[in-house]
């Protein structure tokens, strides 16, 4: 009875404290396991958890915002207008057709790209390609082309599921496209028009604000005459497969005013551009390039030393991003690739001759820079290096019993060494290593045969950037200073040796061919000029040729000439006399310095040719008898051509008179006939001086910048 009386004392005096806190405290209510004063949600309805930190959520319910609102990057917005979120689009990849059985089997395609497209919300994005995918139907190497069009659609899983957020390292989108494409094998054999539609997934990797990578697996299915397999076609479907790789190039800057903000957080303030607040790794310069170096080519009989040649390159390309970026250029190569026996006529003596392959083309290659992830990275940094990769077209002409000349196809890859010499000029060293791939048709059939070279390039050279005025860093007052232009007149010196481009030639010993010049200038401003120069050349060669042999020991010496064939050495001398105009490449790019050691002029007019000697003679490895007089057969006459030159002056300012300078320069010599350059109809000579120049006057300009 004590414990019953005890526990209901208890109870009475819990309800009456339960009573007293009633009044003394607002009533709560339960929502799972949170704990809300109602009072606190009657004083808070326009309350923000911001203002009051107190809880508003009164018959809350969750599921209205679950996937409601994705998290975006803080202030990153997607905007709307016509022409914001436009791009363009190169790219290079494979396609793999799948045939209907073994005999008829392709090998993988090459497949280029050009192509435009649109982001229209953070999710969708539609694009328009052109490509073209060319290879070989290998059953017996016959040509197989598909030019097309392709209207793809993407879906940005990555914006979907975790937010927009043009700066993300990979974005992953769903790929689903449709085409028409035109098929043919072989020039008349066979073509047809096919529809397709394709299925892939894109993965795009950021670079900077306007520059983007794209990775793109895919596999499609089409209608019949896609592989144009005819009567060995079991199926009414063809399919195909492959993977492309692309540069994507943003017209305006693809991030919000914030996302920049926020992106220039993470970057050291010494390479932020007070006036206008960006990085430098923001500046996306065009690019120039002139270079030369040595060739080797691989060789059925000589080995890659013995196929020792010579190459010269000028190309121009764009950085779209510190990382990614895009250059083309022109080049010409000549290697030898063989030897062969020649004898000629009475002569018993037998000679080498060598062969040579001459590759003339455009390559577009993908530039790839992995410092430009950097934070810190600027274009104006003492040295780096970046890797090129990409194709190219032209024709091939390789020199034998019948020779061949040929349309082929190439794939190149190699690495650019950099160092900076001055504000937009850099010294580069790029070995490379190409894969040639040509065909041999046949006349009496519809296919032909194809054949492949491997070769290798090491290039010396230099490259101008372009960099506006945004990004042109000042020095000191005085580069502010308004001078004028007192700098005229120059004139300078220089020697060197030459090198000559030819079909074939013979193996053995020459004097080597030097060079001598003397040069002068006259500057109307800082960037353009009028430019002259003398330059004596000598070049040696041998020859298979007539001669005359006569008896000077007989009385009649005229009676005993007797008409032979041999080994001629040839020597000539040169002058060519040029005129051009010149531009200083830095001044015109990058701006003007006083303070910039080294320069660079492009310089181009033109020339002409004044044969002052030409000399022939028996070899001295052929033994003339005692007593005999050899008289050449054909002794041209000393005359005059017409040409043209190109060339560049790399000069360093020693002091405001004094400076050193090197000339390469390329001569075209039109139908100039020289005995030992057997070439196409023009004659090349490259010639390469270094000597000094002595400017009259010091260098100064309105603006200067460092």
């Amino acid at each position: 009875m004590k414990s019953k009386a005890a526990t209901l004392l208890l109870s009475l005096i819990g309800i009456a404290i339960g009573a007293q806190a009633s009044t003394m405290q607002p009533a709560m209510t339960e929502l799972g396991n949170d704990t809300i004063a109602l009072d606190d949600i009657e004083e808070s309805d326009n309350d923000t958890v911001g203002k009051s930190r107190l809880n508003t959520a009164n018959n809350f319910n969750a599921l209205r915002y679950v996937l409601d609102k994705r998290y975006h990057g803080h202030g990153d917005q997607f905007t709307k207008r016509l022409n914001d979120h436009l791009y363009i689009l190169f790219g290079l990849g494979t396609t793999q057709m799948v045939a209907p059985e073994k005999g008829y089997r392709f090998n993988t395609l090459t497949t280029i790209q050009l192509g435009a497209g649109k982001e229209f919300t953070e999710y969708h994005s539609v694009r328009v390609i052109l490509q073209n995918s060319f290879g070989y139907q290998q059953d017996r190497d016959i040509s197989f082309n598909r030019l097309g069009a392709t209207v793809d659609h993407l879906f940005s899983l990555s914006s979907y599921f975790t937010g927009y957020d043009p700066t993300r390292l990979a974005d992953f989108s769903t790929l689903v496209g449709v085409g028409v494409h035109h098929s043919r094998l072989g020039k008349d054999i066979r073509s047809g028009m096919s529809a397709e539609v394709h299925l892939g997934m894109q993965v795009k990797f950021f670079t900077g604000p306007q520059g983007y990578i794209n990775f793109e697996p895919y596999f499609g299915f089409s209608t019949d005459k896609m592989d144009l397999n005819t009567n060995r076609n079991w199926r009414k479907t063809d399919m195909f497969y492959g993977a492309n790789i692309s540069y994507v190039y943003y017209l305006h800057n693809n991030l919000s005013a914030q996302a920049r903000l926020r992106y220039m957080s993470k970057v050291p303030d010494d390479i932020i551009l007070s006036e206008n607040l960006e990085p430098a790794s923001w500046r996306v310069p065009w690019i120039a390039e002139f270079s030369t170096g040595i060739s080797m080519i691989s060789s059925p009989t000589l080995g890659i030393g013995q196929t020792l040649g010579s190459n010269i390159a000028v190309g121009v390309g764009k950085w779209f991003s510190p990382v990614v970026g895009l250059r083309l250029t022109g080049e010409l190569s000549s290697t030898r690739w063989n030897q062969e026996p020649v004898k000629l006529g009475t002569d018993d003596n037998i000679y080498t001759q060598n062969l040579s392959n001459v590759y003339a083309g455009v390559r577009a290659e993908a530039m790839f820079n992995p410092l430009g992830f950097l934070k810190d990275f600027d274009w104006d940094s003492d040295m780096g290096a970046y890797l090129v990769a990409g194709g190219m077209y032209g024709r091939m002409v390789k020199y034998q019993a019948e020779r061949l000349n040929c349309n082929s196809e190439a794939y190149t890859a190699g690495i650019h060494l950099w160092k900076k010499l001055g504000n937009g000029l850099q010294l580069f060293v790029e070995p490379r290593y190409t894969h040639y791939v040509y065909n041999i048709p046949y006349s009496n059939v519809k296919w032909n045969k194809s054949f492949s070279d491997d070769g290798l390039n090491v290039n010396v050279g230099l490259t101008v950037l372009t960099c506006g005025k945004a990004f042109r860093r000042q020095t000191g007052r005085d580069e502010q200073k308004a001078v004028t232009m007192k700098n005229r007149l120059s004139v300078g010196v220089a020697g060197g040796f030459n090198i000559t481009h030819t079909k074939t030639n013979l193996d053995g010993a020459s004097s080597i061919p030097w060079n001598a010049m003397i040069f002068g200038e006259y500057n109307f401003n800082t960037i353009s000029s009028l430019n002259a120069s003398f330059e004596y050349l000598t070049i040696s060669g041998r020859t298979l040729g007539k001669y005359y042999d006569l008896n000077m020991m007989a009385e009649e010496p005229e009676k005993t000439r007797i008409s032979a064939n041999g080994l001629l050495g040839h020597e000539y001398s040169l002058g060519l006399l040029s005129v051009g105009y010149g531009i200083d490449l830095g001044s015109l790019f990058v701006g003007f310095s006083s303070s910039n050691k080294f320069g660079v002029n492009i310089i181009a007019g033109p020339t002409a040719i004044f044969t002052l000697s030409h000399s022939s003679s028996l070899d001295g490895t052929q033994p003339v008898r005692k007593g005999h007089v050899i008289e050449i057969a054909e002794n041209p006459k000393t005359k005059l051509g017409i040409g043209a030159h190109a060339g560049l002056q790399l000069h360093y300012q020693l002091n405001n008179k004094i400076a050193l300078v090197a000339k390469p320069v390329i001569y075209m010599l039109g139908t100039t006939d020289m005995k030992t350059i057997d070439f196409q109809k023009g004659r090349i000579i490259e010639s390469i001086n270094i000597g000094v120049r002595y400017s009259f006057n010091t260098h100064v300009t309105k603006q200067m910048y460092r």
